[in-house]
């Protein structure tokens, strides 16, 4: 299933954000392959849907600091959303680089808001991401945030 791109504002809605975080810019010695995980701030944001439900939900990630070309401190943000039985917050969270078949390198962390794993992928140019959970599946498109 591909992730909807949402007609609207182009920020996130509803969101929680620590202002000032921490943000350490990536090392030079980094693999081509892990550096567009960065992209330009280290801040994503994009839109949760699923064709199981009606709605969604925006959500902030932030690539805090690249560790190794094997994990990164990444933070992230939701509103509540009772509609799939969120409760907002942010979290703060060890990720993983992981490679996975065809799609290349994956960014692999727990989601607490929907007790899951959240994966995120380039395909091309277009940062992607999913959660996948006993009945229903929910993507999303990361667009860089300013």
């Amino acid at each position: 299933m591909n992730a909807r791109r949402r007609s609207g504002p182009e920020k996130p809605a509803g969101i929680t954000f620590p202002e000032h975080i921490g943000i350490t810019p990536l090392p030079f010695d980094l693999s081509d392959e892990i550096k567009p995980f960065f992209g330009k701030t280290g801040k994503w944001w994009g839109s949760w849907r699923s064709n199981q439900s009606k709605g969604g939900f925006d959500t902030i990630l932030a690539i805090k600091r690249v560790l190794s070309s094997e994990e990164a401190e990444v933070l992230y943000s939701a509103p509540d959303y009772p509609q799939w039985y969120i409760t907002g917050g942010t979290w703060e969270t060890t990720a993983r680089f992981l490679k996975r078949g065809s799609t290349g390198i994956i960014l692999s962390m727990p989601f607490e808001p929907l007790a899951a794993t959240m994966e995120c992928w380039f395909e091309g140019k277009t940062f992607k991401g999913a959660v996948l959970r006993r009945f229903m599946r929910t993507d999303i498109l990361w667009k860089p945030l300013v």
